[in-house]
């Protein structure tokens, strides 16, 4: 399969842009109906109707308001991806931040072991010292009153000998521990700085995304943006009215209760609790990198969801394709996770994930300035889904 296009925002199912007039809009939408109301009057007056016109302000109007959510949309999608990127970054640098602390408290440890190796050292060569050393020790076997107390006498002397070079080498390996651990972290703490580098530079890339949007919307027209607000909502009405029969034309079962109770299998009653959890999360907003309770992010959301059904599944929707068992969409049931892509070969343009609710629809956070919501599943490029399981 070829590349394909970059899909529409899940709250915005693509329509037919009006035709392009090539006249910018340069009166109200009451001010052109006015007009239009008035010249088809006069007309009636002067004689027999002419051929019926659109409005060629309203139009243009129209057909700004699509072409400006059609590149909405095209952004949302950016914005998805970055998002992706900066989840992937930002749970790297909190593992590498961890291992570093670990690592760090390893060295701590390995020190102290060796600073009290050390001071054992020292204070068993006093010792053995002001006892005349090895070889004064020995002598005391010469005074020995018969054979068995010059027995009993060298096999002390040998313990404690034997005990001094343990001493020694628990010593020598307490340091080379120590040091090995200390190179340790070194390394964890160049990880830790190189991924935090890769989280900044994500998180500028999502910024980015939002100043593309920001600058698109500043530039338009205040009575484009109002028309397109009002063919995305009557879209998305459409779309979910219709969302069974997308479905079924992608082969996606429909006849599940939205609830999750009709589910089957061992995941059922985790999915029907993860459902349930979703839902009490409607109306939440989008914040990107947020994994709840309050604001989430699409997969921050499915994360969320499943943990509350005792599940734990991976950070980022990338992690959860990869990482879950794969499931048909001809086999699809209530709680389990669609995922979309501008690319739907490649699991590396992963931008979004829902969880699939029946009856067609899916529960997903959007994008920024949206909130969480129920929609149609199959609103954009499916890549495939995935069914979490219980752990065994």
């Amino acid at each position: 399969m070829s590349r394909s296009t970059l899909p529409t925002d899940p709250t915005a199912p693509t329509f037919t842009t009006a035709p392009t007039l090539g006249i910018r809009a340069t009166f109200t939408t009451r001010t052109a109906r006015t007009l239009l109301v008035a010249a088809t009057t006069a007309a009636l007056l002067a004689g027999p109707l002419a051929p019926a016109r659109a409005d060629p302000s309203l139009a243009d109007v129209q057909r700004q308001a699509a072409e400006l959510r059609l590149r909405l949309d095209q952004l949302g999608v950016r914005q998805g991806l970055a998002v992706e990127q900066y989840d992937t970054a930002a749970q790297a640098l909190q593992q590498a931040t961890t291992a570093e602390v670990v690592a760090a408290a390893d060295l701590t440890d390995a020190r102290r072991a060796m600073t009290a190796s050390a001071d054992v050292g020292t204070r068993r060569v006093r010792a053995l010292y002001m006892s005349g050393g090895p070889l004064g020790l020995t002598a005391t076997v010469l005074d020995s009153a018969d054979l068995g107390d010059a027995v009993t006498r060298w096999q002390a002397v040998e313990r404690i000998v034997r005990a001094d070079v343990s001493v020694s080498a628990d010593h020598r390996a307490e340091v080379a521990a120590a040091r090995t651990t200390a190179g340790g972290v070194e390394r964890s703490r160049a990880l830790t700085s190189a991924r935090r580098l890769a989280a900044d530079q994500a998180v500028a890339g999502v910024h980015a995304a939002l100043a593309a949007q920001a600058a698109l919307l500043a530039a338009a027209d205040a009575e484009v943006i109002a028309v397109a607000d009002q063919q995305r909502r009557e879209a998305e009405a459409t779309a979910l009215a219709q969302a069974a029969v997308t479905a079924a034309r992608l082969g996606i079962p429909t006849g599940f209760a939205m609830i999750g109770s009709d589910t089957t299998g061992r995941s059922g009653a985790a999915a029907a609790r993860a459902i349930a959890a979703a839902r009490t999360r409607l109306g939440l907003p989008y914040v990107w990198g947020a994994t709840g309770p309050d604001s989430f992010d699409c997969s921050g959301l499915t994360g969320w969801a499943y943990r509350q059904a005792g599940i734990a599944i991976p950070r980022t929707s990338r992690q959860q394709y990869a990482a879950l068992p794969r499931v048909p969409l001809t086999e699809l049931e209530p709680g389990d996770l669609v995922f979309y892509a501008t690319d739907v070969t490649d699991p590396g343009t992963i931008h979004h994930v829902s969880m699939y609710v029946g009856a067609g629809r899916s529960l997903y956070a959007p994008q920024t300035g949206s909130v969480v919501k129920i929609g149609p599943v199959g609103y954009g490029q499916i890549i495939g889904a995935v069914r979490p399981a219980p752990a065994a």
